[in-house]
Formats: C-alpha cells, sequence, structure tokens
C-alpha cells in the first residue's frame, strides 16, 4: 500500500479551497468605492424620461424624474419652460438650478416658471 501525499489528502483541498474562497471575500470589499462624484442632470421641456439619459445633449422631461434618478450632491439643471409637476425634492444635498439660479434645496410646488 502506497503512502498518500499529504495534499492529495481531500481534506486539504477543502481547507485551501476555503481559504481561497475567504480570502476573495475579504478583497472584494477592500476594492474600493465606486465612483460617487457628483453628477450634473439636465431638464428640458423637450427631453423625454424614456429615452433621455439626462446629460445636456439628451435631457429629462421630469425634474420629478431627474430628481429620482439623481443621488446626493447632484445638481439637477432645469432648462428655461413651464413644468407643470409636483415638485418634491427629498434627498439631501440636491440641488435643483436653472442657470446660476438654485431654484431649491427643499420645496413643492404645482407649477412653476423657469425663464
Amino acid at each position: 500500500m502506497t503512502k498518500r501525499k499529504w495534499y492529495a489528502k481531500p481534506i486539504y483541498l477543502l481547507v485551501a479551497l476555503a481559504l481561497v474562497v475567504s480570502l476573495g471575500l475579504v478583497a472584494i470589499p477592500m476594492a474600493g468605492p465606486v465612483d460617487a462624484s457628483p453628477n450634473d442632470w439636465y431638464v428640458a421641456t423637450s427631453g423625454n424620461d424614456t429615452s433621455g439619459d439626462g446629460s445636456e445633449g439628451n435631457p429629462w422631461r421630469h425634474i420629478n424624474y431627474a430628481i429620482g434618478q439623481a443621488s446626493a450632491n447632484d445638481t439637477v439643471n432645469v432648462a428655461t419652460g413651464t413644468y407643470d409637476e409636483i415638485v418634491i425634492i427629498d434627498k439631501e444635498n440636491l440641488a435643483v438650478q436653472a442657470g446660476s439660479k438654485i431654484l431649491a434645496s427643499y420645496f413643492m410646488a404645482s407649477t412653476f416658471l423657469v425663464s
């Protein structure tokens, strides 16, 4: 009867596999944070919530939609026009502005005109 090498025993393979998996799970959180830099989103009366991507060249139509897509510290830039919607800003440090004017950081309105 031949003696098995130490690395050929199943228990050692299981321990090695467990070590590799546990190191992988520890390394994943240390990969660093996802880019959390603030974004600028754009809204225009000519925009589209379905096909728009919130960029300046392809804006969304509704302010509330942009607020829903935005994160804390983002800015929603509103183009000139009349927006007939109840706007609720429920995110921390979210700026809604038209040009250089800050429209609000927390407010509700049913219709407002951006000129």
